[in-house]
C-alpha cells in the first residue's frame, strides 16, 4: 500500500475517454541553444516498445534500445522512461509499469520477476533499473553501454483507462486499467536519454514516443524493428532522442620573456614582456589558417587562449616579434597533462598542438634577449702607456670599423666615426650575441700608439695593429674601453750658440754664430740623452723628440 501513496491526493481522473486513436501531447518551450563550433557527429538513442500480446497480456512487453553516433568513446548512461504523458502526476490515459500482482494483476508475471533483460550485446556491462510498481517512471542505469550496441528488456506496461485516486477497492481500481497497452496508447509517453564521453560535457535529450515512428528514425542508423514489425499494426511506439555533445573547454597558454643567457628556458630571475601580441591558427585540411583571435602579453608575460571557439583540432600559435631592439631566441612546445604537445617551428612558431575537450596546453613559451654593444674612445696617449689617463684628450672624427669573428667587417652598420671635439668615443649598438672586433683608420697628424681591449675581453695588435679582435659580447653587454691610443707627431729643439757682444743674452743682427760646440739633450731626469754639435752658423738641431720634458 506504500507504493500506492504515491498515487494518493493527484487530482481526479477526468471521466470519459475518446475511443480513437490519442493524439500526442508535444506543447512545449525548448530553449535554443547559442550557436557554437561542434566536433562530433550526432549521437542517436533509439528506443522502441512493443506489446507483444494477442490479447491475454501474458507475457511482459518487450523494450528494444539502440545507441549510435556521437564522438569516440561516447556510452550512454541513462534512459528513463515516462508514461505521465501530460506532466500532471499519475491519471488517465497514463501508462505505468506493473512489477507486483497486487496493481493490474492480469499482467503479472506469476512465480518470475517482472523486469528481465535479454539479448544485451556482448560489450555491454551492468545494467540497472529503478522503478516501483506502479510508477511512470522507470529508470535504467548502464556501464559500457558504447555505440553500436543494443539491449533488450522486458516488463509489464499497462494503462490507467479510468481512475479514482478516492477509490480504495483493488478490484474496482484495476477494472479501470487496461492491461494490454498498444502502440497508439503507450505514444506520447516520454524519453529521456543521457551520454557520455571522454573530453565533451555529459548531454541529456529527450524525445516522445509516437505510434508512427519510421520517419523519425530514418537515416539515423538504429538497429531497431520498424513500425508496424511483421504486420503487427499499432503493437509499437518508437523514440529517438538525438544529442549534439559539445567539448569540454579548451586552453592554450604561456609566457614570453628575456633570455639573456639565451638558453630557451625562463629561468629563476628572468622577467616577462609585457604587450606582445599572440596569434591562434588552426590546422583545416593540410593547412594553418588564421583564426583571427589574437591576445597580448599581462605584466609578467603571460597570455591565454580560451572560449567556447576553441574546439578539438590542431593549433598553432604565432608571436608577432616585439619591437627592437629586442630579437627572438626560439620557442618551445607546451605541455598536456606533463607530457610535451607540439613542436616549435623557427623561433616565433609553436605549432602541431593537437588538443581534444578539455586539455590544457600550456608553457608554449617564447625567449627574446636584447642586444649587447661595444664602444671605446680614440684618444691620446700623453704618456705612451697605453691607458687613457686622466686628462688625457680623445680624438674626434676618428674612423672604426666592426668586424665579425673572423675579422671581417660586419654585414650590419659596421663603421662610425669618434664624437667630435675632444671627445674621441665611439659605439656599436644593437649587436647580437656574438664575437666581435674593432679596428680603426689610423688618424692624421698622429702616429700610432697602444691599443687594448676592454670588459668583454679579446687581444689588441701591437703597433702599427689599431685593431682589436675577440671581444665575446652577450645579450644585454655592453663591453666599454675597447680603446685605440694615439701618439702626438715627433717635435723638435734648436737654438744658436753665439758670441753676445753687448753681453744682453739676445742674438742681436750681427752677433755670429760659433760652430763645432757640443750640446747635450737631457731628459727630464737631467740624463742625456743625444748630443749634437753647432753648424757653421752656430745652429744646433733634435728632431724626431717624443712628448716629453
Amino acid at each position: 500500500m506504500g507504493v500506492w501513496q504515491l498515487f494518493f491526493g493527484r487530482r481526479s481522473i477526468r471521466r470519459g475517454k475518446a475511443p480513437t486513436a490519442k493524439t500526442p501531447r508535444q506543447c512545449r518551450l525548448e530553449t535554443i541553444e547559442k550557436r557554437q563550433m561542434l566536433t562530433a557527429e550526432p549521437a542517436h538513442v533509439g528506443v522502441v516498445y512493443a506489446e507483444d500480446d494477442s490479447g491475454s497480456d501474458l507475457t511482459p512487453d518487450r523494450f528494444e534500445i539502440s545507441f549510435v553516433g556521437g564522438a569516440e568513446g561516447s556510452q550512454l548512461k541513462r534512459l528513463v522512461i515516462s508514461g505521465d504523458q501530460d506532466g500532471n502526476g499519475f491519471d488517465e490515459d497514463d501508462v505505468f509499469f506493473d512489477t507486483i500482482t497486487n496493481i493490474a494483476s492480469l499482467g503479472a508475471l506469476q512465480g518470475q520477476g517482472a523486469i528481465f533483460r535479454q539479448d544485451l550485446s556482448d560489450d555491454v556491462g551492468t545494467v540497472t533499473f529503478t522503478v516501483l510498481d506502479g510508477s511512470t517512471d522507470l529508470i535504467i542505469d548502464f556501464s559500457d553501454f558504447d555505440a553500436g550496441e543494443r539491449a533488450v528488456f522486458t516488463v509489464d506496461v499497462d494503462e490507467a483507462e479510468y481512475y479514482d485516486p478516492s477509490e480504495t477497492d483493488w478490484n474496482t481500481i484495476n477494472s479501470g486499467f487496461d492491461t494490454i497497452t498498444s502502440g497508439i496508447e503507450f505514444q506520447g509517453s516520454k524519453l529521456t536519454a543521457t551520454i557520455v564521453a571522454p573530453h565533451f560535457y555529459d548531454i541529456t535529450g529527450t524525445d516522445i514516443f509516437l505510434n508512427a515512428y519510421d520517419a523519425k528514425f530514418e537515416g539515423k542508423g538504429l538497429e531497431l524493428p520498424a513500425d508496424n514489425h511483421n504486420g503487427f499494426v499499432n503493437r509499437t511506439a518508437g523514440g529517438v532522442v538525438t544529442l549534439q555533445q559539445v567539448p569540454l573547454p579548451i586552453t592554450i597558454s604561456g609566457t614570453v620573456f628575456k633570455d639573456p643567457n639565451l638558453n630557451n628556458r625562463q629561468d629563476a630571475g628572468e622577467t616577462g614582456i609585457a604587450n606582445v601580441t599572440l596569434q591562434l591558427w588552426q590546422r583545416v585540411g593540410g593547412t594553418y589558417q588564421n583564426t583571427g583571435h589574437t591576445t597580448t602579453t599581462s605584466a609578467q608575460g603571460q597570455y591565454r587562449f580560451e572560449g567556447t571557439w576553441i574546439v578539438p583540432g590542431t593549433y598553432r600559435v604565432v608571436e608577432v616579434q616585439p619591437a627592437a631592439p629586442l630579437f627572438s631566441v626560439g620557442a618551445t612546445a607546451g605541455k598536456v597533462d606533463g607530457a610535451t604537445r607540439g613542436a616549435s617551428s623557427g623561433t616565433d612558431i609553436v605549432t602541431d598542438i593537437v588538443l581534444l575537450g578539455g586539455e590544457n596546453s600550456v608553457s608554449n613559451d617564447f625567449a627574446e634577449a636584447l642586444p649587447g654593444s661595444l664602444s671605446g674612445y680614440v684618444y691620446v696617449d700623453l704618456n705612451e702607456n697605453g691607458v687613457r689617463d686622466s686628462g688625457e684628450q680623445g680624438i674626434g672624427g676618428a674612423t672604426v670599423r666592426l668586424l665579425d669573428q673572423n675579422g671581417n667587417p660586419t654585414g650590419r652598420v659596421a663603421t662610425t666615426s669618434t664624437a667630435p671635439g675632444n671627445l674621441g668615443y665611439y659605439v656599436f649598438n644593437d649587436l647580437l650575441p656574438g664575437t666581435y672586433g674593432v679596428a680603426e683608420v689610423q688618424p692624421a697628424d698622429y702616429d700610432d700608439g697602444q691599443d687594448t681591449p676592454g670588459s668583454a675581453g679579446g687581444v689588441a695588435l701591437p703597433p702599427p695593429g689599431d685593431r682589436i679582435t675577440g671581444a665575446n659580447i652577450a645579450s644585454e653587454i655592453n663591453a666599454v674601453n675597447y680603446n685605440f691610443g694615439e701618439l702626438v707627431p715627433p717635435g723638435t729643439l734648436s737654438g744658436y750658440v753665439f758670441a753676445d757682444r753687448d753681453q744682453n743674452c739676445i742674438r742681436d743682427s750681427g752677433e755670429q754664430g760659433i760652430a763645432g760646440v757640443t750640446i747635450r739633450l737631457l731628459d727630464a731626469g737631467g740624463n742625456v740623452i743625444r748630443t749634437t754639435t753647432t753648424d757653421t752658423n752656430g745652429r744646433y738641431h733634435f728632431d724626431n723628440l717624443r712628448p716629453g720634458t
